[in-house]
Parts: structure tokens; sequence; C-alpha cells
């Protein structure tokens, strides 16, 4: 059988790095070692991991642990498997950690509602955006928009800044309270973090 020039070649030493008595659990540290070589590079965009087989002899673990890493792997967005090919890199960067703001509002019958500063839909990418993001096959994206609460007398929200655009695989949200109890409100423009980008507030 002729070797696959797609596959990674199995990477040295690696067993030296597995604490077997550490509080992490194996599998997980087989996964941050592929994590850490997919990040740098060393794993580009469209390569192949090692075997299942070379996997286990590069970190001298059972074959459940290294499945258990793949599995950590793929939730993360990093690696695809596909039946009878083997897992390969769909992914390079690391996922965002974006905060994004609610407000508890009084109704002008005096009841309390929640309003979301930051209103998150999804969609698919148009062309030009997939090359722009960098996205090998046509994941999802989000799209952030900022508002602001509604005002007195009626008046409408509006939208502040240009929308955020974010591949879904590359993003953990949380949701906070703005202002935090006791505090006044943090200024709209610097609620929404993110890794900067074409139209990402600041």
């Amino acid at each position: 059988m002729r070797p696959d020039p797609n596959r990674a070649k199995p990477l040295p030493e690696q067993h030296r790095l597995i604490n077997h008595a550490a509080d992490r659990p194996v599998y997980l540290q087989v996964a941050d070692r592929l994590r850490l070589h997919i990040e740098s590079g060393q794993l580009r965009l469209g390569q192949k991991l090692p075997s299942e087989t070379d996997l286990i002899d590069m970190f001298r673990v059972s074959r459940v642990s290294v499945r258990r890493a793949i599995d950590t792997l793929r939730a993360e967005g990093l690696v695809t498997t596909r039946q009878g090919v083997g897992s390969s890199v769909c992914r390079t960067g690391p996922v965002q950690r974006i905060t994004l703001t609610y407000q508890v509002l009084r109704t002008p019958f005096g009841v309390p509602a929640v309003w979301l500063n930051d209103v998150v839909h999804a969609r698919m990418p148009t062309p030009d955006e997939m090359t722009e993001l960098g996205l090998a096959t046509e994941t999802p994206v989000l799209v952030i928009t900022r508002r602001t609460p509604p005002g007195p007398n009626g008046a409408r929200p509006t939208q502040v800044g240009e929308p955020v655009l974010i591949p879904v695989d590359r993003v953990a949200f949380e949701y906070v309270a703005n202002p935090p109890l006791g505090q006044k409100p943090t200024p709209a423009r610097t609620r929404l973090r993110a890794t900067k980008r074409r139209g990402t507030p600041q």
C-alpha cells in the first residue's frame, strides 16, 4: 500500500510529555499536545492526523484515550473525522471567547424585563466571506449586532457600529449583566470582546 502523502508523520518523543500521575486526564493531555501542534502549524489545515495506531505508539496511551482526545478536538471544531479515511485538521485558529451583555429594564408598568444588548443570528457565508475568514468548507457564521435599549417616550433601539461576523466553530459565548448591580453602564463600544476583524467594534 502506498503511503498517504497528506497524512502527518508521527511526532517523536510525545510520550515524555504525558504525565500519567497528573490530575488532568490522560486523554485531555493528548488533546492538549495535538491542539498545540495544530495551532502552531505543525499540523496544517487539511492535513490528516497520524493514524490511531501511530498516536497510541507516540503517546504510549490506550486506544480509548486516543479516541477520547480526537473526540475532544472534534467537539472544538479543530478536526473532522470520516469513516474509513481518518481525522484531518479543519481549523487552525484558537476559539474566540466573547462576552455578550444584557440589561434588566423597567417597563412602563414597573415589571422588570431583560433586554439583550448584543443580538446573535446564524447564516451561511457568502463566497467572499469564506475567502476573507479562511473557511475551507461552508461553515455557518454568526452575525453579532449591538443595539441600544429603547429610550424614554417610545424611542426605538438603534444599532451601534457594524455587525461582527465570526465562524460558528471559532467562538464561545458568555452573557453578563451590564451594568453590574450598583454600577454605572459600560460605554456601548467597549462591551463586545473579540479578535479584531473587518467591522469589529473596538
